[in-house]
């Protein structure tokens, strides 16, 4: 009993965590781009010739730069994601009485959907 929990645990979290990759919206810039982008703000930080609303500016710049890297690094995650999702999508969407059209509705690729015998 308390296997089989943790296993329809773990089939959630794997279509979770599938359906939030989905919504991240992928960076526009390569990582080495940001990268880079992020070393010339760390660089001009260094710097202590700044208003403090230039510091400010400056400071926010890299944290959205850092939030682009975040989501990049979600972004390589997505096709291992994706295969957990097809591992599971069968049997997940039966039990709790998901159709593969709402699937589709909240962005499953036909594809994915197909691979999962949806």
């Amino acid at each position: 009993m308390a296997t089989e929990r943790a296993e329809r645990r773990a089939e959630t979290n794997a279509v979770s965590a599938y359906l939030n990759s989905l919504r991240t919206p992928k960076p526009r810039q390569s990582r080495e781009a940001l990268l880079k982008r992020r070393g010339e703000l760390e660089t001009t930080l260094e710097v202590d010739d700044k208003s403090p609303m230039e510091r400010l500016k400056l400071v926010q710049q890299r944290m959205d730069v850092d939030a682009a890297l975040a989501r990049l690094d979600d972004t390589d995650r997505t096709t291992e994601l994706e295969e957990a999702f097809v591992k599971v999508a069968g049997s997940w969407a039966a039990r709790s009485g998901i159709s593969r059209e709402a699937l589709r509705e909240v962005g499953v690729p036909a594809d994915v959907l197909k691979r999962a015998g949806l």
